[in-house]
């Protein structure tokens, strides 16, 4: 092979896990240190969804956590998941929480996502519209946000980075105003290539 490039052999793969019938993948995720999978499914109907950790040595399930809202019908599903460089927080964006997201330290017991979970609220201004990507160690989120002024109208967007502990912006990498009230999408996806959060 040459210089840099992966080779992938049959001894490599892992074992996929199975999904229930009619049960959706939304999201996944492997641990940086590659030991983990980490799957996000959208169940049909009323049932709730749910997050599930998989070994990727053998398939096994680790852990599981269901999504209890207390609220009648079906929750929304998960959007996104990021993990942390140290492999000890998920992130999951999910729609309930709004102008947020959810910070899963998949170490802590309990099998209630929401309950498990530390909620980060983002300006009010900053409406998510992709995935977010946790940078610096865990302690900011870099994402790509839809702008609106006081009138909830979509003005712009932009590339940022927020504390992951006050949701407040402290990096803006690029704005887009829209000129004339017309609208264009932004990125939906935004990634990070190196641990650090440099690049």
């Amino acid at each position: 092979a040459a210089p840099g490039r992966p080779v992938f052999t049959p001894h490599s793969r892992s074992r996929v896990p199975l999904i229930p019938e009619r049960w959706r993948v939304n999201a996944l995720a492997v641990s940086p240190d590659g030991t983990r999978l980490a799957v996000a499914l959208e169940p049909p109907g009323a049932e709730r969804p749910r997050l599930q950790l998989f070994s990727m040595a053998t398939g096994a399930l680790i852990r599981e956590w269901g999504v209890n809202t207390g609220r009648p019908g079906a929750a929304p599903v998960i959007g996104f998941l990021s993990w942390s460089p140290g492999g000890r927080t998920l992130e999951v964006s999910y729609p309930l929480h709004g102008n947020g997201a959810a910070l899963l330290d998949v170490t802590r017991p309990g099998t209630n996502l929401l309950a498990s979970s530390r909620i980060v609220q983002f300006p009010k201004w900053a409406a998510l519209t992709g995935n977010l990507t946790l940078t610096d160690g865990g302690r900011l989120i870099a994402s790509a946000v839809d702008v609106a002024n006081a009138h909830n109208i979509v003005t712009g967007w932009l590339v940022a980075e927020f504390t992951a502990t006050t949701g407040k912006a402290v990096h803006i990498f690029h704005r887009q105003s829209f000129p004339g009230g017309h609208q264009a999408m932004g990125p939906a996806t935004v990634w990070w290539a190196s641990p650090s959060g440099r690049a």
